[in-house]
């Protein structure tokens, strides 16, 4: 939505790499973007695959724009509340379904 504000701007195509998950995919998003001289937006839940994001944009000199931690920070002031949980993470009745998938094997 934001690119098609620029419509006088040449771009032709944009790369959406969804569901980046590993350290080292974000190495290579961001290596990615340097080579071809391309910008990387982003939009972590987790605040430290953010921050690796922009620390590997900034090691190679990527532009870049976080669009999400920017938002959550906004909220954390406006509701005078701090962010509890972990993006992502289980609901302690999920941990109870997990746990019946443990086995026991003899060593």
């Amino acid at each position: 939505a934001a690119l098609k504000q620029f419509r006088g701007a040449c771009v032709e195509k944009l790369t959406v790499c969804p569901n980046v998950r590993t350290l080292e995919e974000i190495q290579m998003v961001v290596f990615e973007a340097f080579s071809n001289e391309s910008i990387v937006t982003f939009s972590f839940a987790n605040p430290g695959m953010g921050r690796f994001t922009r620390m590997q944009c900034e090691r190679l000199k990527v532009d870049y724009a976080d669009i999400y931690q920017p938002l959550v920070i906004a909220m954390e002031r406006y509701l005078d509340y701090p962010l509890v949980g972990v993006p992502g993470g289980m609901d302690l009745k999920e941990l109870e379904i997990s746990k019946k998938s443990w086995r026991i094997e003899q060593v």
